[in-house]
C-alpha cells in the first residue's frame, strides 16, 4: 500500500494575536484526479509505421485495446464532476443505417461509413470504469477548480444532448477531450498525442490513453501512482473479479466521497 500513499494538510493554524485564540482556518482543498485503463502491453508497441510517419514510435493498436482516461475533481475529498466519455451504442453503419459487421451486406457495398462501432457513435460522459486503474493526483487552486468544474458540466451536457459524438479512432475520444477541459488550467499537463493504428485503416497521430499515461508517468505528476482497485479488496466502488476485470464497473457523481480516501487508499494527516 505504501507506494499507493499520499499525505497532505487540511487545515492551516494562524496567530491572531498574543491576547487572542489562535483560529484555525479551513481551506478548501480541490484535487482533480486523472486515471488510465491501460492494462494490456501489447497494445503499446513500439513499432515502424511507414515512411509517412516515425519508425520505431510508441504506437497504440486498437485492435488489441482502446484502452481509456477519466477524471474527477474533488473539494475536501467530495466529488464536484465526473467526466468519462465513452460509447453508448453503435453508430450508423452502412447506407440508410442499414450495414452491419457480417458479410455479404449489400448495404455496405461502397457506404462511407462501414462500421457502427468504429465510425461516430452516441455517447455518454459517465462511462463505467471496468478494469483496475491507474490514476494521479493533482491539486489545483479554487479559481482553475471551478473554472474545470464549469466546462466540464457544459461538455457533459452536450455529450449527453448528442452535440458530442464518441469516435473511437479519430480526436473524439475519452483521452483527448479530458485533456482539452483540463490543459487550459493545469500547467506542465502531459501530452497525450502519439501514433494510434487499426487494422485496414492508416496509422493518425492522435491523443490517445496508452501514450498520455505514458508521458504522466515521466511527468511531475508521477507520484504518486495509484491503483485501484488493488487486488483482495473485497468491497468498495471497484473489486477484482478476475485479472484485472472488476465485478461491475463503477462512476461517480456529485456528492460521492473520493473513494481513493474513503477506501483508505490516501493517507491523510
Amino acid at each position: 500500500m505504501a507506494g499507493n500513499e499520499t499525505n497532505y494538510k487540511k487545515f492551516q493554524k494562524v496567530n491572531t494575536g498574543k491576547d487572542k485564540p489562535t483560529t484555525t482556518v479551513i481551506l478548501n482543498q480541490y484535487v482533480v484526479i486523472v486515471g488510465f485503463e491501460v492494462n494490456y502491453p501489447n497494445a503499446f508497441v513500439v513499432r515502424d509505421n511507414g515512411w509517412v510517419t516515425k519508425s520505431n514510435e510508441r504506437t497504440q493498436m486498437l485492435d488489441i485495446d482502446y484502452g481509456h482516461a477519466f477524471f474527477y475533481v474533488t473539494k475536501n475529498d467530495v466529488v464536484e464532476v465526473f467526466f468519462s466519455f465513452g460509447p453508448s451504442g453503435a453508430g450508423k453503419s452502412g447506407w440508410f443505417n442499414q450495414g452491419n459487421s457480417q458479410a455479404p451486406n449489400k448495404w455496405n457495398t461502397a457506404a462511407p461509413v462501414k462500421n457502427g462501432y468504429a465510425s461516430s457513435r452516441p455517447g455518454t460522459p459517465d462511462y463505467g470504469i471496468g478494469e483496475t486503474a491507474t490514476l494521479y493526483r493533482m491539486l489545483v487552486n479554487e479559481d482553475s477548480a471551478k473554472k474545470i468544474i464549469a466546462e466540464t458540466n457544459k461538455i457533459r451536457q452536450e455529450i449527453i444532448n448528442g452535440d458530442q459524438k464518441y469516435t473511437a479512432w479519430v480526436n473524439d475520444t475519452c483521452a483527448e477531450t479530458a485533456r482539452d477541459i483540463l490543459t487550459k488550467y493545469i500547467s506542465n499537463l502531459p501530452d497525450g498525442s502519439g501514433a494510434v493504428k487499426q487494422a485496414g485503416a492508416p496509422t493518425l497521430n492522435v491523443i490517445n490513453p496508452y501514450m498520455w499515461h505514458y508521458n504522466f508517468t515521466k511527468s511531475k505528476f508521477a507520484k504518486p501512482e495509484i491503483i485501484y482497485p488493488i487486488a483482495g479488496k473485497t468491497s468498495g466502488k471497484g473489486v477484482i473479479s478476475e485479472g484485472f476485470h472488476l465485478v461491475e464497473g463503477w462512476s461517480l457523481k456529485p456528492k460521492d466521497k473520493d473513494p481513493l480516501v474513503d477506501e483508505g487508499y490516501i493517507n491523510k494527516k
